[in-house]
């Protein structure tokens, strides 16, 4: 993955840090785009399974786009990608997503949200749910986007929402998604790193999902299989893999992300991941 880190667009000495460094915990492998044009041309490479947008705050992309450009970042989240956008409900970010999808998204003011019932299954309903992470806080600068903008779009969640001001939302395009996360990462807390590792993490139906850096970064269910190996790709039932009921085990964190982990908690020698 990667996340934008253009001295002419973004801050890079506080607001790109801030999520580069939870972001690197959990990809090793992140790398930073120094101009536009990099972060533009990354986009066409199908190993890149995620591009984060800090907030615009040197300067607004939407005037720097070209219409291929555009065309770009669409096709890119159509074929898997995932696009994150921070300080979402802000202008400028709102102008570039409403440019590229052809939203109408608009902004709303906002402080502290609360997890919803539609992130039921998600990865943060997963993460946080029960948990400090479930009421996420107004930070110095946070930008919300009006609820009802975004559920009118097919397939659209809000995770995180106050009335009619959402935090957090994953908008389907094609096989990939856009993120839009309220803060703009001046400041930040351990539970929105926590939102914003979450974000990155695909589905196990997702055509990245096999990419070497994003293997085994979703959350979910775990399910043991008894002869090992065999790699699961697609989202199946416990009675199409054959697997008894007994054998499975719901991991609520998002932190076995190595085999020696998962081992150790579960007590299991063989099991393939599967995203539920």
């Amino acid at each position: 993955g990667y996340i934008l880190q253009d001295a002419t667009k973004v801050d890079i000495a506080r607001e790109s840090e801030y999520m580069r460094k939870p972001l690197k915990e959990i990809h090793p492998k992140l790398e930073g785009s120094k101009t536009l044009r990099e972060f533009i041309d990354k986009m066409k490479n199908p190993a890149t399974a995620f591009a984060v947008i800090p907030e615009q705050e040197k300067g607004h992309l939407v005037h720097a786009l070209t219409a291929a450009d555009r065309a770009t970042m669409k096709t890119y989240v159509k074929k898997g990608g995932i696009l994150v956008v921070a300080y979402a409900g802000n202008s400028p970010e709102i102008a570039m997503m409403n440019s590229v999808f052809g939203w109408s998204l608009s902004g709303q003011s906002c402080g502290s949200t609360k997890l919803t019932s539609g992130a039921a299954g998600t990865c943060y309903d997963k993460l946080c749910k029960g948990k400090s992470c479930a009421s996420l806080p107004s930070l110095n600068a946070i930008r919300c986007v009006r609820k009802d903008t975004v559920t009118r779009l097919s397939g659209a969640k809000v995770m995180y929402s106050s009335g009619n001001a959402a935090s957090v939302f994953e908008i389907p395009v094609g096989s990939g998604k856009v993120v839009g996360l309220a803060p703009d990462w001046y400041a930040t807390t351990n539970d929105w790193n926590k939102v914003l590792q979450a974000s990155t993490f695909v589905g196990a139906d997702s055509p990245k999902v096999d990419l070497p850096d994003m293997k085994g970064k979703w959350c979910s269910k775990w399910y043991e299989n008894p002869l090992g190996g065999g790699h699961i790709r697609s989202m199946p039932d416990i009675e199409r893999l054959r697997l008894s009921p007994q054998k499975a085990l719901e991991v609520p964190e998002i932190a076995f992300l190595r085999d020696a982990d998962f081992q150790k908690v579960a007590g299991m020698k063989h099991f393939d991941r599967v995203a539920m």
